[in-house]
Order: structure tokens, then sequence, then C-alpha cells
């Protein structure tokens, strides 16, 4: 049986990686409405499925997708009905 050695990780280039850069966007969820730290606010429409009178988030969820946006956390407030999402993508230019 044969081991092979663990590899060291090759940079390419002279210079050391340069690290990763992101944005953050926090949405708040308060029970039919949300809005994010850009200003940006509006109506949950209700689900037309499942069971109730559920407010969906997927039409928002798809629209933050298409902007590159990725879900990194969610948290909720005292109240079941309040809650966060944080997400986070690629910074498009230096901070």
């Amino acid at each position: 049986m044969s081991r092979r050695a663990p590899q060291k990780a090759s940079s390419a280039g002279t210079g050391a990686a340069t690290p990763r850069r992101w944005e953050y966007l926090e949405v708040d969820v308060h029970v039919e409405t949300w809005s994010d730290n850009t200003g940006r606010s509006g109506r949950l429409p209700i689900a037309d499925a499942g069971p109730g009178q559920i407010p969906s988030l997927v039409g928002v969820l798809n629209d933050l997708g298409a902007q590159g946006w990725e879900l990194a956390g969610v948290s909720n407030s005292q109240s079941p009905l309040i809650y966060r999402l944080l997400f986070k993508r690629r910074a498009t230019s230096s901070h």
C-alpha cells in the first residue's frame, strides 16, 4: 500500500493571494413586509401552495440571488414573526 505525501498548494505569481473581499446585506422580515439596509422594502405575497395564508420570500430570494447575493445566515428576534437574513457577495470594488 502506498501513501502519498500531502501536497502544498502552490501560488501562481510572485506574491501571496489577495484575500477575498465581501459586501453584506441585511434584510429584516416583519410578518408580511421586508426591508434592507440599503432602504429597499416591500410587501411579501401570500404563498399559493401550503396550508394557511403564509407570506412567501421566494420572489425576494430569487431577486437577490440574481444580483449575486448568497444567504449567509438567519437570526430571529424575541418574536418568532420577526427575523433577519444576512447575505454576502464578493465585493465589486475595494472599500
